[in-house]
């Protein structure tokens, strides 16, 4: 990995969705013609020998809420955790955009709605706001006991991060008579964006109290980082955009290019499309691992999963359900070709033009494991520091329109990190 010394931390997550789009007459954002349905969050944190993660623990005394780490281990399933029990329960991605992590704008009917207090995120199902956007988030503990380190979202060697299509079952002439293959219709996955909100500023209230009694607790472990409260001062906001030369959409630019994404925020008393400088890691399109015949490899493991069982009377979503759910497990990385990041994305940014990168161009610039010029935080050794990760559909991005179509995709995660 270029200028990494040590991988850190391994976060997968299988995040479906039955969703299909449709484009408002007055905003480029999409909007979803029936109800999602996200099936369910599934995350796993590998910290390696390196890096400790921990849940968020909440505590609620005499009106207050305190958060501190809960026990830090190498690895971390939140799907075995009961304080993320609500992953099961969300509803789908509805597009939204932020340029800071704190100031949400979601699409109104006159016109833009500001969300800065997380009152669109996390909404389960049958919420009636779903229709106009959510996203989702949740928190997370890292320590580095061994050194300070600055972490970075990382794909190293053809593994680690990446937001991929799954592929769609389909009713084929085979010995199975199901087949799996590339959703034509395009996706939404080239619009998903994953974010890292961070507060650096060290908890002076009770909070270190409730920690040190708790059965938890690491007497090393003398100071907390992370409030999230009102000052914003000490915040800073890490978006990685996955992707990035995959158009779904044709008419958006030309099949491999880069078109910057300006998000919205807020300038004044006014939403505006912003800029990025600083806080964004691009990557470029990710794919699914074939054979030397040039099969996925996906698809030999789906046709031996299904292979002898009884499928008749079921519906193809039942089908993937089982196959990507019950049989997988949602873990799907395996067979992921996790592209490169373009190693800086200001030298992106500055050789734009008309905000498109051409493919020529694109190819000529450097790649590696990881953004050189933008990372998450410097993590200080032996203080606990809580991360806050948000998921969403950037309705700002050029490919989030009429044409993007989503049934299913995944989300894998692997943050790394470095000396500098």
């Amino acid at each position: 990995m270029n200028k990494m010394v040590s991988k850190l931390i391994m976060a997968l997550l299988a995040l479906m969705l039955a969703v299909s789009v449709a484009v408002m007459s007055t905003y480029a954002w999409m909007i979803l013609s029936a109800n999602p349905v996200a099936e369910g969050v599934q995350i796993t944190i590998d910290g390696g020998n390196t890096i400790l993660i921990a849940p968020d623990v909440a505590q609620t005394q005499e009106g207050t809420t305190y958060h501190y780490p809960g026990k830090f281990s190498e690895k971390l399933n939140f799907a075995n955790v009961s304080s993320y029990d609500y992953l099961e329960n969300l509803g789908g991605l509805m597009p939204v955009s932020t340029v800071n992590g704190l100031d949400w704008i979601v699409s109104g009917t006159d016109g833009y709605v500001l969300d800065d207090t997380l009152s669109y995120a996390n909404q389960l199902k049958d919420a009636s706001e779903l229709r106009k956007g959510h996203y989702i988030y949740m928190d997370f503990w890292v320590v580095s006991p061994g050194s300070d380190y600055t972490l970075r979202v990382s794909s190293d060697n053809g593994s680690g991060s990446f937001v991929i299509d799954l592929l769609s079952a389909q009713q084929a002439q085979t010995p199975t008579g199901y087949t799996l293959a590339v959703n034509e219709k395009g996706s939404a996955a080239a619009s998903v964006r994953v974010g890292f909100l961070v507060d650096g500023a060290v908890i002076t209230d009770n909070t270190m109290a409730y920690y040190q009694r708790s059965a938890s607790a690491v007497p090393q472990y003398t100071q907390l980082k992370g409030t999230f409260g009102a000052d914003r001062k000490d915040y800073s906001f890490y978006i990685y955009e996955p992707n990035g030369n995959y158009h779904p959409n044709e008419e958006v630019a030309a099949p491999g290019s880069y078109v910057i994404t300006r998000p919205l925020g807020v300038l004044g008393n006014q939403i505006v499309p912003l800029g990025l400088t600083g806080n964004l890691s691009v990557q470029l399109a990710n794919g699914w691992r074939q054979t030397q015949s040039g099969d996925f490899e996906l698809e030999e493991r789906f046709q031996t999963a299904i292979f002898g069982r009884d499928m008749s009377g079921k519906t193809v979503s039942e089908v993937e359900g089982f196959f990507y759910g019950s049989y997988l497990q949602n873990q799907v990385s395996a067979y992921v070709d996790a592209a490169p990041f373009i190693s800086s994305t200001q030298l992106l940014y500055e050789t734009a033009s008309a905000d498109i990168v051409s493919p020529e161009y694109l190819a000529t610039l450097a790649t590696g494991g990881a953004t050189d010029d933008a990372s998450i935080i410097r993590l200080e050794k032996n203080v606990p520091q809580r991360i806050r990760m948000f998921i969403w559909i950037e309705g700002q991005d050029a490919d989030c329109g009429s044409s993007a179509y989503a049934d299913s995709f995944a989300i894998g995660l692997e943050l790394a990190g470095g000396s500098n």
